[in-house]
């Protein structure tokens, strides 16, 4: 039994020694709370501020995106207006020479309708390129912006398929007046006997 006893005594005394440190901890428990309310406090806090620099780099992405459109966009409409241009120079060149023709007595209404035709096609995409404009300037504020940008595409294939249009209707109109041209300017022969 003093076998026992001593083990009971030994395990009791490990079990206070063990419960001891407890004790005072539960003493100290106050200023052991306060630490963690302040080290929570502190981690929100943290928190909060990491939010509050995602926003702002996503504001700043966000904005970097939008010039980058934007800047797009200028140079996807100055290079329809340049096309634009350039395609109605030649017409008006085009126009000019068969007038000249006309004026000589030769039958340019072949010619003359593909150009109109081709100015027409031009005028097109002169207005498909403001709408396009227009969509691009929505496309911030859009509620569906997948489709609002789908719409946008859709009329820059407009715009592409209109000025090649009007692109393959002067070449016509080209080659026509070509002919005409070098059929006016071939001599007649005259008969001789």
């Amino acid at each position: 039994m003093n076998r026992s006893f001593s083990k009971l005594a030994i395990v009791g005394g490990v079990t206070l020694s063990l419960l001891l440190p407890l004790a005072t901890v539960s003493a100290n428990e106050t200023p052991l709370r306060d630490r963690m309310q302040t080290a929570k406090a502190q981690i929100r806090q943290i928190k909060e501020t990491a939010k509050a620099e995602i926003k702002q780099i996503r504001e700043e992405l966000s904005e970097g995106k939008r010039t980058a459109m934007s800047h797009a966009m200028n140079g996807i409409k100055e290079r329809f207006e340049h096309a634009l241009v350039r395609m109605g120079d030649i017409a008006e060149r085009m126009t000019t020479k068969a007038k000249e023709l006309a004026s000589k007595g030769v039958n340019i209404t072949e010619v003359e309708n593909l150009i109109a035709a081709a100015k027409a096609k031009l005028q097109t995409a002169g207005t498909l390129i403001t709408a396009a404009e227009a969509q691009f300037q929505g496309l911030a504020d859009a509620a569906d912006r997948p489709a609002a940008f789908q719409a946008f595409r859709t009329s820059i294939q407009q715009i592409k398929e209109a000025l090649k249009s009007a692109h393959t209707t002067l070449q016509e109109a080209a080659k026509k007046l070509k002919t005409i041209y070098q059929a006016s300017q071939t001599p007649t022969p005259s008969p001789s006997a």
